[in-house]
């Protein structure tokens, strides 16, 4: 009798260690093998990778910033300090998917913060921003010229998962152009003085901004094509 309950113990035992193994593998599994996108990656995440240390991390968010979404895992060598022996050794740990724009009809700017137009001060009624994260915040947008989507505000330091959570329904990259004051348009990196002259002459004249106007005019004027991703229309 006191074989049976031994023996009936040690199986149990031995059944949990089995579990217990299997949880740990599996975790252990993800940890190693998950891979990160090399086009929505945060710098913490990018420091996390074999021979990228802060400073490379920093020239892959600066390169993706004024390119856009990298086309090749390859194109990381345009970047200073990664050549082919160190993208050999990126490549088991990384991906590449294009990043997936917020889409027109769920995006509407109205009554959110924009954070490419925002003064310092408007960002103080977001939680967990104090005056510290504000002038960060303005540092990197000075910086990098402009955040391509809401997203990359988590390369700013201070800001990680937990904070951008608490923010996100408060924030937008995008910008209504029927209802954006012109002198804050006018203060965004990179922008077209002369787009922003004919919207003002179309709202001025009462004409909406309409998407297909819209596209005509990104198509006209310089260097307005890396910026279609800001601009949001009813129509």
């Amino acid at each position: 009798m006191n074989y049976q309950m031994v023996l009936k113990e040690v199986i149990l035992k031995f059944n949990l260690a089995i579990k217990l193994i299997t949880y740990l593998l599996f975790t252990i599994s993800i940890t190693v093998f998950a891979k990160i996108n090399i086009n929505t990656a945060t710098k913490t995440e990018f420091e996390k990778l074999p021979n990228i240390g802060p400073k490379k991390a920093e020239r892959i968010i600066k390169y993706r910033l004024e390119h856009g979404d990298f086309k090749r895992i390859e194109d990381l060598v345009k970047i200073k300090g990664i050549g082919k022996k160190t993208l050999e050794k990126l490549r088991p740990h990384i991906t590449l998917e294009m990043t997936k724009m917020e889409s027109n009809k769920d995006c509407n700017p109205e009554g959110k913060i924009n954070i490419n137009l925002a003064e310092i001060d408007e960002f103080s009624i977001m939680p967990g921003i104090g005056p510290a994260k504000k002038k960060r915040i303005i540092e990197y947008r000075e910086k990098y010229g402009f955040f391509k989507t809401k997203e990359e505000l988590m390369n700013v330091k201070g800001i990680g998962e937990k904070i951008y959570e608490k923010i996100n329904i408060f924030i937008t990259v995008k910008i209504d152009l029927n209802t954006v004051e012109i002198d804050k348009l006018r203060k965004l990196n990179s922008i077209n003085q002369e787009f922003v002259n004919t919207i003002n002459l179309y709202r001025n004249n009462g004409k909406k901004i309409t998407r297909k106007r819209l596209n005509n005019l990104l198509k006209k004027f310089k260097g307005m094509d890396k910026m279609k991703y800001f601009w949001w229309t009813k129509n």
